[in-house]
């Protein structure tokens, strides 16, 4: 279970919810937030379940997943997950 401001993920093993944290603490999450969620003042934006919900993502193979989740470097994660969602770090990191 992956538990956070009162929204809860519940996954079917620890490698997924392990996946899943990472990929949610990454340049790319945020990124669809500041796209589709409600700004708030001060650079704040709704996380509410309305749009956390409509997250997507690509499939992974078995291998793809625990190199996200064992890669220590957010920057080398960051990067394959560019080439996976099809996104340029220009237009992720400039929202």
């Amino acid at each position: 279970m992956l538990f956070c401001n009162g929204e809860a993920i519940v996954g079917k093993n620890l490698e997924d919810i392990l996946f899943l944290k990472r990929v949610l603490e990454s340049e790319i999450f945020w990124f669809y937030i500041v796209s589709t969620s409600k700004p708030y003042s001060s650079n704040f934006y709704s996380l509410s379940k309305n749009y956390i919900k409509k997250f997507s993502l690509p499939e992974f193979t078995h291998q793809e997943k625990r190199f996200v989740i064992q890669e220590g470097s957010a920057k080398t994660v960051f990067q394959f997950l560019l080439k996976k969602y099809g996104l340029s770090s220009e237009e992720v990191l400039d929202a």
